[in-house]
């Protein structure tokens, strides 16, 4: 990067959100470190969010604005990405909103421990002003050392994969591994861009602050939609394996993990009409392999992080997905067997076994 070059880029894809756009841009304008660039892209919105963006780069300059034919959030996000020169990168939703300070602590920590990615905690931002602190201190405690830089890369993919919007990135490795925003993925796409970006990257610091608001419960966000778009969840994986092999790097067992574990947490998402076509291609997906690397990768967790209960709830879904991998050709058993891993895997039942038991 040239020396001009700003220190952060922030992405913010943009359709629709009039109502809590300016809220949004009001909270990257105002940020105590200056030397960013926001890159504002403008999906086709037919509110008035374009000009509300368009009032915002006439008045700041380090605003770059790109305007294009409504094509989805992922194009949006690669158009943005191809106009990014700071030295690090970060997103934002156009309906989420971030502390005056929250890039500053998270740039200085880069700097500071010569990161790749820093990643912090959040907050759930809820409809009626309710918010929810994400913190993630089991997390941290589970994969960092003394001086907050991540022991084990994949652990980080483990127990915390996605939600890019609360981490940055150093731009160079991205440029340098050709790492993009896939078209072909419709749902899901901040989940194969950070899974790529975890597979390259050496080091990431963590920072137990809490300043990005993740806005919940409003209409239109794709973490509801269930119809045919969510089997892209699988082609995410695909995609991994081809990115792997184009790389040339070594494929860990914590992504044959994630390829079960996180289209079985969306089972409950899927229509009605697609759930049969949905747990027979997640019943494939479940073979011996698969299999014993879940079942690991679940009680490496649970000594990481030394819950208990993680213990408990692995030992009884390594059994009923070990009976949905045996029967993986007989459909109805299969489909009833990851249903019934998900039941457990959601725990609800622990907390009245642990009542009961107390």
């Amino acid at each position: 990067m040239l020396k001009n070059n700003p220190l952060l880029s922030i992405v913010v894809p943009i359709y629709n959100t009039e109502q809590y756009l300016v809220q949004c841009l009001d909270s990257l304008v105002n940020q105590t470190l200056h030397n960013i660039e926001l890159i504002l892209v403008d999906d086709g919105s037919t509110d008035r969010s374009a000009e509300i963006c368009r009032q915002y780069a006439l008045k700041y300059p380090f605003i770059k604005l790109i305007r294009q034919k409504n094509s989805g959030v992922t194009k949006a996000l690669m158009a943005g990405m191809a106009e990014v020169t700071g030295e690090y990168y970060s997103f934002c939703g156009s309906d989420d909103f971030v502390d005056c300070d929250f890039y500053k602590n998270l740039i200085e920590t880069a700097l500071e421990k010569n990161a790749d990615i820093v990643q912090c905690d959040y907050s759930m931002f809820y409809a009626d002003d309710d918010v929810v602190s994400c913190t993630e201190n089991v997390t941290a405690k589970a994969v960092v050392r003394f001086d907050n830089i991540a022991e084990d890369i994949m652990d980080v993919m483990l127990l915390s994969p996605s939600l890019t919007v609360r981490r940055v990135h150093r731009t160079s490795l991205m440029r340098k591994y050709n790492i993009e925003f896939d078209p072909d993925i419709r749902i899901g796409e901040d989940l194969f861009f950070s899974c790529c970006t975890l597979l390259v990257c050496k080091y990431i610091a963590y920072t137990q602050q809490d300043g990005y608001f993740y806005r919940q419960n409003r209409e239109g966000r794709l973490t509801f939609i269930g119809d045919e778009r969510i089997m892209d969840l699988f082609k995410i994986f695909d995609k991994l394996d081809i990115f792997i092999e184009k790389n040339k790097l070594k494929k860990n067992w914590v992504l044959s993990h994630l390829a079960i574990n996180i289209p079985l947490h969306q089972l409950y998402r899927v229509d009605k009409n697609l759930q049969c076509k949905y747990l027979n291609e997640l019943s494939e997906r479940v073979t011996l392999k698969n299999y014993v690397r879940y079942v690991v990768s679940g009680f490496v967790y649970s000594f990481k992080t030394r819950f208990f209960k993680y213990f408990i709830l692995n030992w009884i879904c390594s059994n009923t997905l070990f009976v949905a991998m045996i029967f993986r050709k007989i459909k109805p058993i299969s489909h009833f067997m990851l249903r019934a891993t998900l039941f457990f895997r959601k725990g609800g039942f622990m907390k009245r076994f642990l009542r009961l038991g107390c």
